[in-house]
């Protein structure tokens, strides 16, 4: 593919091999490139860019050189604040992939990209994960301890036949098909616009104080993508990361 080396030349030196295709955006504390490991700056690999995407606000914090290197979110005011995606808008396929623990069984939010009525959401409520497509929800009955690390994927397809094709979610690689929608899910993701875009991570979109949404446990590996994953390209981000977290 024309131009993957130069946009993609920092995966490379990472010797991470996860799913590179329609990759737009993706963050990890355990690399310097993407966290200098001081300061509040958060550096986008997708881009191959030295200009920031995001900075930590408050004081999340990070677990420093180990096998994790971790976001830490004490659950008070603590978020990432991220550049808005415009690359989003009116997508018919996405693909969110994070690794992350729990420490709290209340109403979290791990992400939360929002403008009107346009939003991409993912939310736990005790072992339970939900996941947004603009006013949509799925509700995904799955058993997600305290204090243990799991790779989530959430997979939007648009052209799917149905809600469950369209909206898939994917804990440490397995699909989760007990599921319950709200409504009909979208067959695309709304449309975002410059300067009104919100891009949190750790916290409500509209969040800029204490919250009881705000996320309470650690965050690594985010990645977004403009494209669907497969069920093959899921296992490839969590084989990727599954040795780290001893799995």
């Amino acid at each position: 593919i024309m131009g993957i080396g130069s946009k993609f030349g920092i995966l490379a030196e990472t010797g991470n091999n996860i799913q590179t295709e329609g990759l737009v955006f993706y963050i990890d504390s355990s690399i310097k490139k993407s966290y200098p490991r001081t300061g509040t700056n958060v550096f986008n690999l997708a881009s191959g860019s030295l200009t920031p995407t995001g900075s930590l606000i408050n004081d999340v914090g990070w677990e420093g050189i180990n096998p994790t290197s971790s976001f830490i979110f004490d659950g008070t005011d603590d978020y990432v604040d991220v550049e808005e995606m415009l690359q989003l808008s009116n997508v018919t396929a996405l693909t969110v992939s994070l690794w992350f623990t729990a420490a709290s069984s209340g109403n979290k939010i791990l992400l939360d990209f929002k403008e009107g009525n346009s939003r991409v959401v993912v939310q736990r409520i005790g072992g339970k994960i939900y996941l947004y497509v603009n006013t949509v929800y799925g509700e995904y009955t799955v058993s997600t301890s305290l204090d243990t690390w799991y790779h989530l994927a959430y997979v939007f397809d648009g052209t799917g036949a149905s809600d469950a094709d369209k909206l898939k979610l994917y804990i440490n690689s397995t699909e989760i098909t007990d599921v319950s929608f709200s409504g009909t899910v979208d067959s695309s993701i709304g449309a975002f616009s410059p300067g009104f875009m919100k891009c949190k991570i750790g916290s409500l979109y509209n969040n800029a104080s204490p919250s009881t949404y705000n996320w309470v446990g650690k965050l690594l590996n985010v990645q977004i993508y403009t494209k669907a994953f497969t069920a093959s390209d899921v296992l490839q981000n969590y084989n990727a990361g599954k040795d780290t977290f001893g799995l």
